[in-house]
């Protein structure tokens, strides 16, 4: 299965809109991991040293806040952990759309 990926990152007010598409994404899930550790990646190479990531997947987070995650995102969730050290803050959180 192929997915879209998207995300938004906001700095000094201006909102910057990202996409790409990635092939053999299994589930949403996997997708928004995917999507969320572009995000990490995008700001990393525009410098960005602080982060608020906000997610409707609350399995996501709960995952990455806890540092465990499913089999299926073991190596996704883990890049995502692996990026935090290169940040000077980081907040996830879980938002009801």
């Amino acid at each position: 299965m192929t997915a879209g990926l998207g995300w938004i990152i906001t700095r000094q007010g201006e909102s910057l809109s990202f996409s790409g598409i990635m092939k053999q994404v299994h589930s949403p899930l996997m997708g928004e991991a995917l999507a969320m550790r572009s995000s990490f990646l995008k700001c990393k190479e525009l410098g960005i040293r602080q982060i608020k990531c906000e997610s409707d997947s609350r399995l996501l987070i709960n995952s990455i806040n806890n540092g465990n995650s499913l089999p299926q995102l073991y190596g996704v969730v883990a890049d995502i952990l692996c990026f935090w050290t290169g940040f000077d803050s980081i907040s996830l959180g879980w938002i009801l759309i």
